[in-house]
This record gives structure tokens, sequence and C-alpha cells, in this order.
């Protein structure tokens, strides 16, 4: 990743120029240059609100030049940061109201916030009701003319069943790993299928083939630095790691770097997944205190997600509680 400085200097040279374009009338380069600061920051994970801000801007000004394309383009980054920034309740009106005030068309709207519904439900712990979307919408996918948008779906599924799995809400991954293989033998979405099918593998109890596959996945890795890799698949998968093989001090290093990392640039949702870990950590290694720290930790995570509003996170919450 790039050192602070770096990010600060790359930043402020965009600003600069996302300035010199507006004064100059060139108002496509100053959406494009606002667009650019929000990726610096969010791929470094460092200020998510201030990351959204310039993907507003950058839409505000798409909109004062009716570029509608560009502005739903944008809005999938500004859809994200609301996700992670844990605004659950708010997303649907905040992202309808800034389409609109853009004059993008009723029937675009709708259309967006119905194709990111399932990511929305994800997020809120509804996880079956992500299920059947994602489902429905592989099977209005079955023709070969749209290969590449029923791969997407395939590794999606997958995730969510990793996550049923994780929560103990299923107890068979071979749905998931037909999915992610089936992808992997077309070609498509390797990234997130190779990582993914290291996920069931871990859930699967075959840690070996496990290690082996994600060796093999590490080396196709385009960008590493990337936040998708960095951040979020790499700690992830050595945090399962780590369990599994039940390398408690190695999993709770792990929690409370991650944990910070997120904490530090406003990453609500992530943060407090990432208490969840720590939590089952906490209680795996169960030493002096552990327990006690592990009850301090879900209750801070269920205190997050209740204020988000994601009742199946919260019912997870509740329930690993209870038994302390």
């Amino acid at each position: 990743a790039l050192g602070e400085k770096d990010v600060n200097d790359c930043i402020r040279i965009l600003e600069e120029m996302a300035d010199l374009a507006v004064e100059n009338g060139l108002l496509r380069t100053a959406a494009r240059a606002h667009n650019n600061i929000g990726a610096t920051m969010d791929n470094q994970v460092t200020d998510l609100k201030s990351c959204r801000s310039h993907y507003i801007t950058a839409a505000e000004i798409y909109g004062s030049i009716g570029d509608v394309e560009s502005i739903l383009f944008t809005m999938r980054n500004i859809f994200e940061n609301y996700l992670e920034l844990g605004e659950l309740l708010a997303i649907e009106d905040e992202v309808a109201k800034l389409l609109k005030s853009a004059a993008v068309p009723e029937n675009r709207i709708q259309n967006f916030l119905f194709e990111h519904k399932p990511v929305q439900l994800f997020y809120q712990g509804d996880w079956f009701a992500a299920l059947e979307i994602y489902r429905e919408n592989l099977h209005d996918l079955s023709s070969t003319e749209h290969i590449e948008r029923a791969s997407d779906k395939r590794w999606q599924i997958a995730y969510v069943l990793i996550e049923l799995d994780r929560f103990g809400l299923i107890d068979d991954l071979s749905e998931a790993e037909e999915l992610l293989t089936e992808n992997i033998q077309d070609n498509l979405s390797l990234f997130s299928s190779n990582f993914g099918l290291v996920f069931v593998y871990i859930h699967q109890g075959k840690l070996k083939k496990a290690h082996d596959y994600y060796e093999k996945s590490l080396s196709t890795v385009r960008n590493p630095n990337h936040k998708g890799f960095q951040y979020y698949l790499r700690p992830w998968i050595e945090y399962e790691f780590a369990s599994a093989e039940k390398r408690w001090d190695d999993a709770i290093v792990m929690c409370d770097s991650i944990y910070e990392t997120y904490q530090q640039g406003g990453y609500v949702y992530n943060s407090a997944i990432w208490l969840i870990n720590l939590g089952e950590a906490l209680l795996g290694r169960a030493g002096p205190g552990d327990q006690e720290r592990a009850r301090q930790t879900y209750q801070q995570s269920l205190d997050m997600f209740t204020e988000m509003g994601a009742p199946g996170y919260i019912k997870v919450l509740e329930e690993r509680l209870g038994k302390l």
C-alpha cells in the first residue's frame, strides 16, 4: 500500500486538478478527478465519509451535464460507501434522492435499487432473502448471452452460503463448491471464485486442500495492494486458517489489527464484523479473562449492528451472548 504521505500527495494533486478543471469548464475531467480521489481514499481505507463526499461531488457534476450513465456508474461506489458506513436504514432514500436530484429517470432509479437490493439484504443479515434474489437472477440469466453476469451471480450465491454456514444456519456447502468450480472451469470471475473455493475448503475441514488452493490462487492476483484483496479477502482467509488450526493468538492479533484499520477509516460495518471474529477467537483461546473480553466484544458489535439496523447479525449476536 502507499504510505500516508504518498496518499496525501496523490489526493492533493487530484484536488488541484479538479479545481483547475472546474475553472476551465472541463467538467468531465473534474468529475473523473473526484472519482479518483474517492477511489484512492477507499483503496487505502483512510476516510470513508470524505471518500463518499468526493463520489457525490462527481455524481453532481455528471448530473449538471446530463450524463446519466456516468452518474449510475459513480452511484455504485456511493451505494457501497453507505453499506460500509453502516447507514443501512437510510441508504435507499438517500440514494434515490441523489439520483432524482441528478434528473435520472424514475425507471432507471428503480432498476438501480432493485439491482442492489440483494447486497443490501446481505449487509443487513437477511441472508436467505438475498440468496433467493440471487438464485432468481441466475435463473433469469441462464442463456449464453449473459454468461459473465451469470458467473457473478454464482460467486455471489456462494459467498452468501459461506456466511450462512459460518453462523451455523446451513451445514452443507456443496452448492457453493459446485457454483465456484463451474466458474473456474469456464474461466470466469476467477478472483472471487478462486478465493471463495478456499473459504469452502476451510469450512469443510479440508485444510491441506485449502492451503494448496490458496497458494495457487495467490499467484493469480494481479494487484495485491487492492483493497478487496489486501483488507478483505487476504486477512479474512488467513483469520479462518488460524481459527481452523486453533492458532488463537495469531487470530486475535489479526482481528485487533484489521479492526483498528477499519475503525480508524470509519468503516462501521466492517469494524462490527471483525469484532465478531475477535469474539470467536477469544472464546477459542479461552485464556484468563478471554470470556469476559469476548462478551464485551460481542456486545460492542451488537450495539453497532443494532444502530445500523441489521436484524440477522443482531439475532446471531444475541444468541451468542445468551450462551455466555
